[in-house]
C-alpha cells in the first residue's frame, strides 16, 4: 500500500483505515507525522563573546567550525567541535555547536546529551533549550519537547521559532486548539512569518477546519518565498476536504505523477477514516 511522500521525505507505512475512534486518531497521527514540520532552517544563534585570553588557535577553530556548520557540512563541523571540546570541555559555544552538529547528522540522542551539558553550564540558556526541544521532538518524546519549548519561550518570549516548534509538538499530540494558540501568539509578534502561517494552516486542516486552512494556504503559495512544503500542505488540506482534483493539481507542481497518485490515495483513505 502506498504512503504519502512529500518532496524527498522517506515514505511511512500506511495503516488500513477503520471507522473507529482508534482509526480516526491513527489517521490524524499519520497525517501529522508525514506533513507537520518544524521551522528547522539555520537560525541566527546569539553566541556569547569568546573568552578573553583563549588560545588564538582555539578561537580560529571555533570560527571555522561555525562557518562549516552554517555551510551544512555537519560532519566536518562536528570533528572541529570535538577537537575544541578536548581543550575546553565546558565552553558553552562548543557544547551548542556539538548539539547542532549532532542534530544536523540526525544523531538526536547525542544532540540531546550535548544540549543538556550546555544547560548544565548555562541554566535557562535559550539556544540550549531550543536545541534540546528539537532533539526530543525528533525522538518522538513530544510531551517533553512541549515542556522544553515552553521553557524556551520563558527564557525569550520573542523567539519566534519556539512558537512554531511548540505548536508542532502540540499538533502531533492532537492538541490542535493549543497548537493554534501557540502559532497565533507568535504571529502577534510577526504577522507575516511564513513558517508560523504555514504550520497554522496545516493545524487548521488537521483539526477539520478545511475552509480556513485552504484560504490561508492558498494565499501563502503565492508568496515569493513559498516552498514545496507549503504547496503540499495545501494539497493535503484539499485532499482531506474531499477535493481530490484540486489536491492532485497542487501536488503535481512538485511531485512526479506516481507520487501524486499515491498522495491522492492517502487523502481518500484518511478522509474516510476521519468521518
Amino acid at each position: 500500500m502506498r504512503a504519502l511522500r512529500v518532496g524527498s521525505a522517506a515514505p511511512s507505512p500506511l495503516q488500513h483505515p477503520a471507522r473507529s475512534r482508534d482509526a480516526r486518531s491513527g489517521a490524524r497521527r499519520l497525517a501529522l507525522s508525514l506533513a507537520l514540520t518544524l521551522a528547522l532552517g539555520a537560525c541566527a544563534f546569539d553566541q556569547p563573546p569568546g573568552k578573553t585570553g583563549a588560545a588564538g588557535n582555539s578561537e580560529a577553530t571555533l570560527r571555522l567550525a561555525e562557518r562549516t556548520e552554517e555551510a551544512g557540512d555537519y560532519t566536518t563541523a562536528l570533528k572541529l567541535y570535538q577537537d575544541l571540546q578536548a581543550v575546553e570541555p565546558t565552553r558553552l559555544e562548543v557544547l551548542l555547536g556539538l548539539g547542532r552538529s549532532f542534530a544536523g547528522l540526525q544523531m538526536q540522542s547525542r544532540a540531546e546529551q550535548a544540549f543538556r551539558a550546555a544547560l548544565t553550564q548555562a541554566p535557562g540558556n535559550r539556544d540550549a533549550l531550543y536545541g534540546l526541544g528539537k532533539a526530543l521532538y525528533h525522538q518522538d518524546r513530544l510531551a517533553e519537547a512541549e515542556a522544553t519549548f515552553r521553557q524556551t519561550l520563558q527564557a525569550d518570549p520573542k523567539f519566534l521559532p519556539a512558537y512554531s516548534a511548540l505548536g508542532a509538538s502540540l499538533d502531533r499530540q492532537s492538541k490542535h486548539k493549543e497548537a493554534q494558540k501557540a502559532y497565533q501568539d507568535g504571529l502577534a509578534l510577526d504577522p507575516t512569518n511564513l513558517a508560523l502561517l504555514n504550520n497554522f494552516g496545516l493545524s487548521l486542516a488537521l483539526s477539520g477546519d478545511y475552509d480556513r486552512a485552504i484560504a490561508l494556504l492558498k494565499e501563502l503559495v503565492n508568496d515569493p518565498h513559498a516552498t514545496p512544503r507549503i504547496r503540499q500542505n495545501l494539497a493535503l488540506a484539499y485532499g482531506l476536504s474531499g477535493n481530490f482534483e484540486a489536491a492532485a493539481a497542487i501536488a503535481a507542481i512538485d511531485l512526479p505523477e506516481g507520487q501524486v497518485a499515491g498522495n491522492v490515495d492517502f487523502y481518500r483513505m484518511a478522509m474516510e477514516s476521519l468521518r
